[in-house]
């Protein structure tokens, strides 16, 4: 997919960045307008943005799940012929006892953390689930107390409410599990707004009806190579990376390239995850709550690990394939077979503190401790020996920064 562009061609619209937003955006406004001049601009050598299939595996490095009220990217997907399959979660899931340290096999509805500490984990919940249901998505501020939620970290908002050590050690890597950053950078009333945009924060937790319910045939990324393909061989102009966009003159905006190349269009739609607007220069410069935003909001640290073996043994013991281990590295794994189960793999989220720490460590270091930690935990040989490792440091990543998203720091 290429673009040739000449000095004389204006376009309706110039957008920047061709993941599932900005390939989105190309769709709506063709389909409004097919005789529309547009153009996508990826700095990358492929579309898809934050979501990426291997091609050799099928694995998906980054985003890859969809659920119930996710309906927007189900029905793109569906446009495009892609159906899902639903992630295998039957069995027992293996937990470290964030105290003793014992590894236990439990449900992921009643964790093996005491009766004491089962109360507690559900009156936290509900406790949060109650203020998740007050709060407005498109004025949080509207809340009762906002001003007090935003300025307490949601590690300090558990400690304040939860009465047991293992609640107080566990409930704030949930959350770490969910917006992939550690708890104490993240302000409660952010993330109360974060699991009413999932709709509940049990949502946001659970495979079965929930977020990670099911996953994409084919592979996350299929869904925005399907819609570049939709429009067209001239759309999508990739690696692309924009420097610049200068608006001085009020009739045309100019859009130039890190190759020197630019565009000029009537409009420009940034498709970007804000803390990436400070890799382009903006003239005039951005508004100073936009600089500010995009100066306090930064992406998440996380770390996908992948064990592939010649068959899905954990199946065979009982064993969903997930775990939930506070001490890591992997803070929680899932079994990331595909539907016909043609490739036997365990996915573990490497998040948050950990994400960091493992990051500086060469790629056989962070295969062999990942390798160690699922024989401990699973106590079976078979874990040990897988048949291929991969992973994906999101954080690595030039034009991501991390991820899966951006989130602002208390």
């Amino acid at each position: 997919m290429s673009s040739t562009v000449t000095d004389d061609v204006v376009y309706d619209a110039v957008i920047i960045g061709a993941g599932l937003s900005g390939l989105a955006a190309a769709q709506r406004i063709l389909s409004r307008n097919p005789s529309a001049k547009i153009v996508v601009l990826e700095a990358r050598d492929r579309v898809g943005g934050r979501t990426l299939t291997d091609p050799t595996t099928g694995s998906d490095l980054g985003g890859s799940y969809v659920g119930p009220t996710q309906d927007r990217i189900l029905r793109v997907a569906a446009q495009h012929g892609i159906d899902t399959y639903l992630v295998y979660c039957k069995g027992k899931v293996i937990f470290r006892n964030v105290l003793s340290g014992q590894i236990d096999a439990g449900s992921i509805d009643f964790p093996p953390i005491g009766l004491y500490g089962l109360l507690d984990f559900n009156y936290i919940l509900v406790k949060i689930e109650d203020l998740v249901s007050q709060v407005d998505v498109n004025d949080p501020s509207k809340m009762e107390n906002a001003e007090a939620l935003d300025k307490i970290s949601v590690r300090q908002w558990i400690e304040q409410h939860c009465v047991s050590e293992e609640v107080r050690s566990t409930f704030p890597r949930v959350v770490d599990s969910i917006v992939f950053k550690s708890c104490e950078q993240i302000s409660m009333l952010y993330f109360l707004w974060y699991a009413k945009s999932g709709d509940t924060l049990k949502r946001l937790m659970d495979i079965t009806n929930g977020a990670q319910e099911r996953k994409l045939i084919g592979g996350s990324s299929l869904v925005s190579r399907r819609i570049a393909e939709a429009l067209g061989p001239t759309i999508v102009a990739l690696n692309a990376p924009v420097t610049c966009i200068d608006q001085n003159n009020k009739n045309q905006i100019k859009v130039t390239c890190r190759n020197g190349k630019y565009y000029t269009a009537q409009r420009v739609i940034v498709a970007l995850a804000p803390p990436l607007y400070k890799s382009i220069t903006w003239t005039p410069s951005l508004p100073s709550d936009k600089t500010l935003l995009a100066a306090k909001i930064s992406m998440g640290h996380v770390v996908k690990t992948f064990l592939y073996y010649d068959k899905a043994w954990w199946r065979d013991l009982g064993f969903t394939g997930q775990v939930w281990d506070i001490n890591g590295p992997v803070l929680y794994s899932v079994d990331d077979c595909k539907a016909d189960v043609s490739n036997a793999c365990l996915m573990g989220f490497v998040v948050g503190h950990d994400a960091i720490v493992l990051q500086k460590k060469s790629k056989a270091e962070r295969q062999e401790a990942i390798i160690a930690q699922y024989k401990e935990l699973f106590n079976c040989e078979e874990a040990g020996k897988p048949t291929a490792y991969d992973d994906m440091d999101w954080n690595a990543e030039e034009f991501s920064g991390g991820g899966p998203c951006a989130t602002p720091e208390i």
